[in-house]
């Protein structure tokens, strides 16, 4: 017999013979070997081999299929010079070796010494023999082969020494005086281990010991909860014992770790699996499947109609659970006699296959196939499975695709009802695939799978802290049910909040996965690796170059970031292995990364690397906001407001790149007029601000338009006195450089903010010299603005014959532009005039159409206005409830749009129009018959103009007039005045959310 010889079953199954390592490719002949060395030197029964391969339920030929596996495991041991190591005793086999010679027998020794020495407190020896034990494990037991049965016990029970071990180590450390040390090692510990108290009694005395006396009692605290929640237990005598030392400062080694304790292990017993139903080699989930039922219902025709289907994504979004679910499905479907009518399934898992030459071998070995007479494996497969229908699952392909896609091509041309579901998060790229890529789970049902993993009840159980937390979470982690699992995992230690606050680094939260998972889905990193090490050099730089876009981007961003002159080619690679997704729009694809493959990316940037790329990211998206700036105007508004919504998030990124110097401030100068017409008043505001700040020698021209577009997002937000400040500004830089379209643009926000404030004199006479500065710049469309600008002046300030005519001017002007959002604009001047001069029905066409080109262009804010006006259309004439005047009907839908209309506003932050909108829903109130309620609208209103200082509109103020003595009639003039007062002790925010609730109850 040869000498040095070593079966290592701590991990990936090994057989070293003197200095040579034997390969068994087959996965079925390493669990036989492993079976064995769990008992070196005795006989396992042909029965007990057979269960801890199968399971309960074996095939009939299980018997005959061992005896094969001893043959060849026979032929491996001859060919590595052990002709005599397994033996046939009755009632089975035996190998011949010492317990020396199997790794987990010497592990279970020198586990055994080290215990001896702690309790004799020789703890140097101890540390230094129980950690020699504790490196003899390279990975899980048995790791690349798949047992069943008494296997899973013997598992367990080393996976516990294993444990074990490490926590008498940690005793030892903490004996030899490494506190802190032993401390960070033990932090990890608890989170991986909740439920052992041992593991917490012994972080409680590192911190202790290393002079922490409020991290060991808040440990104690942590363990309580955690006992409490998963287990409804309180601390054992162990852990109060140690608290109790602790706050009577007993803070010695001897009084915190006594001689000769032995730990104490109280943990949760998993649920027993159910065994399959099925003989089909379809492994049975632990879990359940959550949010996937759609996507099985659209499966499974696919599987049943075509002959190859491969389930492609990212790693972590469950293409082999979902995988798992189909074939199980069809399993069940062939054992009730229904379904699809196969012959059988089976399931192939290839995720511990390194070597492609032995894909087929893990085909034929999981189908008790053999070669004979010199035919390759693929063609003893072929003639084996002929033509029997079957469905064969091959899972994991990605490192292997080249071999899957050769043994499919095989099968599929040689066996005409052979059907094949692979999982890969590359494409095979076979002749007749079919790729379905699974997609993430949407928000409800990653909400579902975190809360269910996590033990934490339903939703309806969580506070609103927890439910935004919740929210947060599913979103950031991009709906991945991997990375939501591995979260889950830490809703043991940390609350909900404190999860969604570590999100911004994936890969030290997300890990932690079960130890029977592969180690590619043991953590999210793991699961990156896995594809990353699949890339060529020039995959890498393209993932890394992309890393940079916080959202999607197009193909041309793409090429300008990375610069790659193959950037199509590369970037297809990378969307077929799932690293990259592609987003169809009306303008073009679109590429976007997962937020955790972004992250993974980015860090392999070096900073050099990064600081070219954010470069090139910033200078594309100022090419690309200056040519966008021309196009916010005329007739092509909507399609160009479209183009830069789509690069919203890139523009916020090139933003904060190019903060430090002129970028910035050109980008944002570029799209203020997008962040206007679509609502984003407070962030455009900001990067403007912020660019402005950091200016420094910038060009004055664009410091101009800067200061131009922050005076009119601020003025937007009724913050009137800092606009004011800004639009002055702007008026002095463009008259310094002779610019009168500048000049003309400063001198109508002025005009704006003096409207907005009641100064409609001064707002008539600003509008006219802008409409001057713009006639001198021969700028059509800015003459017409302006034009436009004083009829909305003019009905607001009652004064309807003047507006009437100049929006018609106004109208007609922006028709010959073909400008939808201002002409949208002057028919609702004009329907405004028509409404507050007595003619509701014509207001109401005018404003219908108007409506139609908001939407059109997607403005919220004409939105918004157009719902307001048509809701006082709807209430025109109407009286108090039981009065003639509007009916419910008409009184339900005014108070819907007036919901609408209030929601918009204050969303954009636009208090001046919120407060008329608080007003009108006032009236409804009073037309329903509460006038209590009413008044106190009234008042929040009234609160809202003075905070910004700006009067009822003189258009407003009777209907507003006549409004408050009908209240004064129902409540009498002092139960108005208290409620009015009420009301006025409301914030804004409280008074939006009543009106927003009455609006609601009312249109019910």
């Amino acid at each position: 017999m040869a000498a040095n010889i070593r079966v290592a079953v701590l991990g990936p199954v090994e057989l070293v013979a003197g200095h040579r390592r034997t390969g068994l490719p087959r996965s079925r002949l390493r669990a036989v070997l492993g079976l064995l060395a769990f008992t070196p030197g005795r006989v396992v029964s042909v029965e007990r081999l057979v269960d801890g391969l199968y399971g309960e339920q074996p095939p009939a030929e299980a018997v005959r299929t061992l005896h094969t596996y001893i043959s060849h495991l026979r032929r491996r041991l001859r060919e590595a010079g052990l002709p005599e190591v397994l033996e046939t005793r009755a009632p089975g086999y035996r190998l011949a070796l010492v317990p020396g010679e199997v790794d987990a027998a010497v592990f279970e020794s020198e586990v055994l010494l080290g215990r001896g020495l702690l309790a004799e407190e020789v703890s140097d020896r101890a540390a230094g023999v129980l950690a020699g034990a504790l490196e003899l494990w390279r990975g899980d037991v048995l790791a690349d082969c798949q047992v069943h049965g008494w296997a899973h016990g013997e598992i367990e029970r080393l996976r516990e020494m294993r444990l074990s071990a490490t926590e008498d180590v940690l005793t030892a450390r903490l004996r030899l005086g490494l506190h802190r040390a032993a401390a960070e090692q033990l932090e990890h510990l608890v989170v991986e281990h909740p439920l052992r108290e041992h593991l917490w009694e012994l972080l409680m005395i590192a911190h202790a010991l290393s002079g922490r006396q409020g991290d060991a009692l808040a440990t104690f605290q942590r363990a309580r909860r955690v006992l409490d929640e998963e287990l409804g237990v309180d601390p054992g005598p162990a852990l109060r014992g140690i608290e109790a030392n602790v706050l009577r400062r007993r803070l010695t080694a001897e009084d915190l770790l006594p001689p000769g304790v032995a730990p104490v292990v109280r943990q949760v017993t998993a649920a027993p699996v159910a065994p399959a139903g099925v003989r089909t080699g379809v492994p049975a989930p632990i879990t359940r499947l959550v949010g996937r039922a759609a996507d099985l219902a659209e499966l499974r025709p696919l599987v049943e109609g075509h002959r190859l289907v491969t389930l492609t994504g990212m790693g972590g979004v469950g293409k082999t659970r979902l995988a798992m679910a189909m074939a199980a499905g069809m399993a069940a479907g062939m054992a009730a006699g229904a379904g699809a009518g196969f012959d059988g399934v089976h399931f192939v898992e290839l995720a511990q296959v390194e070597d492609p030459e032995l894909v087929a071998p893990a085909v034929a070995d999981l189908l008790g196939v053999h070669t004979t007479g010199g035919h390759s494996t693929l063609r003893a497969l072929a003639e084996h499975l002929g033509t029997r229908r079957v469905l064969l699952v091959l899972d994991n392909c990605e490192h292997l695709a080249d071999a899957c896609a050769a043994v499919a091509h095989e099968l599929l041309t040689s066996c005409p009802s052979v059907h094949i579901l692979a999982t890969s998060r590359e494409t095979l790229r076979v002749g007749g695939e079919l790729v379905w890529r699974v997609p993430p789970l949407g928000a409800p049902p990653s909400a579902e799978l975190f809360l269910e993993r996590a033990g934490l009840g339903p939703l309806t159980g969580l506070d609103d802290d927890q439910r935004a937390a919740l929210s947060l979470i599913c979103a950031d982690l991009d709906g991945l049910p991997l990375a939501l699992e591995l979260a889950a995992a830490r809703a043991r230690v940390l609350t909900l909040p404190q999860i969604a606050e570590r999100l911004h680094d994936h890969f030290t939260l997300l890990t932690g996965g079960p130890r029977t998972s592969p180690p590619q889905h043991r953590t999210m990193r793991a699961v990156i690796d896995w594809s990353y090490a699949l890339l060529d050099d020039g995959e890498r730089e393209l993932l890394g170059a992309l890393s940079v876009f916080p959202g999607a981007c197009d193909l041309t961003a793409a090429a300008a970031v990375s610069a790659e002159p193959d950037v199509l080619d590369l970037l297809g690679r990378l969307v077929d292995k799932s690293l990259v997704t592609v987003e169809p729009t009306p303008s073009g694809a679109r590429y976007r990364m997962s937020q955790t493959i972004r992250q993974f990316a980015a860090g392999k940037l070096t900073p050099q690397r990064r600081d070219l790329i954010v470069r090139r990211h910033a200078e594309h998206y100022l090419a690309f906001a200056e040519k966008a700036e021309g196009e916010l105007k005329g007739p092509g508004l909507g399609a160009a407001l479209d183009r830069v919504a789509a690069e919203h998030d890139n523009l916020r990124a090139a933003c904060t790149f190019g903060a430090a110097d002129e970028v910035a401030l050109r980008i944002a100068g570029a799209v203020w007029r997008y962040c206007y017409l679509r609502g984003h008043y407070s962030e455009g505001r900001h990067w403007l601000e912020t660019a402005l700040r950091h200016a420094g020698a910038a060009a004055e021209p664009y410091v101009a338009k800067a200061l131009g577009g922050v005076a009119t997002l601020t003025a937007y937000e009724c913050d009137y006195a800092p606009a004011t400040g800004y639009a002055e500004r702007a008026l002095a830089a463009y008259r310094r450089l002779g610019d009168a379209a500048g000049v003309a643009r400063a001198l109508s926000m002025l005009g704006e903010i003096a409207r907005e404030t009641g100064d409609f004199d001064r707002a008539l006479r600003t509008h006219e010299q802008a409409r001057q500065e713009y006639r001198t710049a021969r700028d059509v469309w800015g003459e017409a603005f302006q034009v436009e600008m004083l009829a909305l002046a003019s009905w607001l300030a009652g004064r309807f014959t003047e507006a009437r005519a100049r929006a018609r001017e106004a109208h007609d002007a922006f028709v010959r532009l073909g400008d939808k959002e201002r002409i949208g604009w002057t028919l609702l001047d004009l329907a405004a005039c028509d409404l507050y001069d007595g003619a509701p029905a014509r207001a109401r066409d005018l404003l219908l159409e108007a409506l139609a080109l908001f939407e059109d262009v997607g403005f919220p804010e004409g939105l918004g206005w157009a719902d307001n006006l048509l809701a006082l259309a709807d209430l025109t004439g109407a009286g108090p409830s039981g009065a003639s005047g509007a009916s419910g009907a008409d009184l339900g839908a005014a108070a819907r749009r007036l919901g609408r209309a209030l929601d918009v506003q204050h969303r954009l932050g636009d208090l001046c129009r919120s407060s008329s909108v608080v007003e009108a829903i006032a009236r409804t109130l009073h037309l329903d018959g509460s006038h209590a309620a009413a008044a106190e609208l009234l008042g929040g209103a009234a609160r809202i103009r003075e905070t910004i200082s700006a009067p009822v509109p003189p258009c407003e103020a009777a209907d507003l007039a006549a409004l408050e003595s009908g209240l004064r009639a129902a409540l009498g003039a002092d139960g108005y005045q208290a409620r009015h007062t009420a009301g006025r002790r409301r914030t804004v925010a409280d008074t939006v959310t009543a009106a927003l609730a009455a609006a609601e109850a009312t249109a019910r």
